[in-house]
């Protein structure tokens, strides 16, 4: 499995480790809204055109 978001790693029971948890759900809801935005639009897409896609679907989204 690919590692992700590099040293946001949750640290214990500190104030960082509280953003970090929080960010990286927040991170993980948005991609999760892209994602159903971007379906919405154009299903089935080529994960080339996906960022701009994304963008776009954003954009009427307004997020």
């Amino acid at each position: 499995m690919k590692k992700r978001n590099g040293a946001l790693r949750p640290q214990h029971n500190t104030k960082r480790a509280k953003n970090t948890r929080k960010s990286v759900h927040m991170q993980r809801r948005r991609h999760e809204i892209y994602r159903d935005l971007v379906n919405d639009i154009a299903p089935g897409t080529d994960h080339k055109e996906y960022g701009r896609l994304q963008r776009e679907a954003a954009d009427k989204a307004g997020i």
